[in-house]
Parts: structure tokens; C-alpha cells; sequence
């Protein structure tokens, strides 16, 4: 048969890691090879990060809003809600003049896992809030060897703990496509303690460097 559509709701649940992580490369090959419609109900970001790049967000019944990942985190009724579903940061890769594990993000040099492929340097790479950590000012001397400068756009309080929005500063001139309709600036969520945002005088428009290690960054295709 040849569906017009397919309707999915949370097909990966109650089933174990590596049985989930089949059926979503499997729905991959369908949308890559077979260019079905799919619309796939979750909860989890991560999933839906791997298959789609449009969103619709129901809450209750009622949809609030439609788009891209990032467009969407700037509702904050939106963020508060992917907050309690777990926040990601997606980071698109580019290809770096390096060899070697490298890629470029926002014209920025990127360090990939060790077991990063050439064929990584153009793929998808999620990072969770929780390890990036954020400086004033450009540091030296670390084992951190990924650092991406950047200004605040604006600061949740949460629960005991801080998000950050980020938008990153473009390293060079070549556009970069994030999923970001704020003129593609390209963003990162960071997680931080109130007693940091105080230690550190954050506040929204502040300059700042993200750092994260490679390892702590995993590849979603």
C-alpha cells in the first residue's frame, strides 16, 4: 500500500534503548527514501529533533504555536512547557577546512567526539544545557577546547536553576541555518545556579563564552 500519511503516536514507548533507537533510524529511511508525510506525536524532544524541523505544540487541546525549535523556545509559555519535557540544543554542522574532528558551527571551530566521521562534520549534533558552562571572559589554559562566544537574550528563572538563551556570535561571514528565524542567529540554551547568574553579574545583552566539551556532544544524523 501506499499511505498518504502516516500517523504516529509515540511508537518508540515502553520499548528499550536500543529497540528505540531501530524504529526511529527505520522512520528516518521511510522519510529519506519513501518521502511520506509523517505526523508524529511525542513527548520527547529528543525524537522529534531526529525527524523533523517543524513543530506544532499542543497543550491541552489547544495548539499555541507552530515552527521551527528555536523560534518556538522564544514563546516563553512555549520554553516553560520543552523545559519540562527536557531541553536539547541541536548545533547543524558545516564543514571545516581542517582535518580531522572538526566542524563549524555559526563560522565558529567546533571539536567533535573523538569517534565523530568525516561524514559528522555536516550532521546534527545535540547538547544538553546542564554541560554547558559559561565565563565572562575568554579563557585560557583548559582542557574545555570548544568555546563559543556569545550574548544573553534572555534569562528564565526555574525551580532553583537558571536557563539561559544564548544567541552565538558568527565567527566569519558564511550564512548559517539553524532553524532560527530571528535573522539565523544561531542559539544555545545553558543551564546555570542563581548564585552563578549573581557571582558572574549576568544579565540579558551580557557578553559571554559557552564552553563544552566534544564528549558531551552526541550526534542525532
Amino acid at each position: 500500500s501506499e499511505p498518504p500519511l502516516l500517523l504516529l503516536d509515540e511508537p518508540p514507548a515502553a520499548v528499550e534503548h536500543g529497540l528505540r533507537d531501530q524504529i526511529i533510524s527505520f522512520l528516518e529511511r521511510i522519510r529519506n527514501e519513501l518521502s511520506i508525510p509523517m505526523l508524529y506525536v511525542s513527548h520527547s524532544l529528543e525524537e522529534l529533533l531526529q525527524l523533523t524541523k517543524s513543530f506544532i505544540v499542543i497543550e491541552q487541546g489547544k495548539v499555541l504555536d507552530s515552527g521551527s525549535y528555536y523560534s518556538l523556545l522564544k514563546n516563553e509559555r512555549i520554553f516553560r512547557l520543552a523545559e519540562r519535557l527536557g531541553l536539547i540544543n541541536i548545533l547543524q554542522m558545516q564543514s571545516a577546512e581542517k582535518v580531522g574532528n572538526c566542524a563549524r558551527f555559526a563560522g565558529n571551530e567546533i571539536r567533535l567526539p573523538a569517534n565523530a566521521t568525516a561524514a559528522d562534520t555536516r550532521q546534527s549534533f545535540s547538547l544538553r544545557p546542564k554541560d554547558i558552562i559559561i565565563a565572562r571572559n575568554q579563557p585560557e589554559g583548559l582542557s574545555v577546547q570548544n568555546c563559543l562566544p556569545g550574548t544573553i537574550a534572555s534569562i528564565v528563572h526555574s525551580e532553583g536553576r537558571v536557563l539561559l538563551r544564548i544567541r552565538i556570535t558568527n565567527g566569519d561571514s558564511t550564512p548559517t541555518d539553524n532553524n532560527n528565524n530571528n535573522n539565523n542567529i544561531p542559539e544555545l540554551i545553558a543551564e546555570v545556579t542563581p548564585r552563578a547568574v549573581k557571582d558572574l553579574q549576568l544579565d540579558v545583552d551580557g557578553e559571554i563564552y559557552c564552553l563544552f566539551k566534544a564528549t558531551a556532544l552526541e550526534s542525532v544524523g
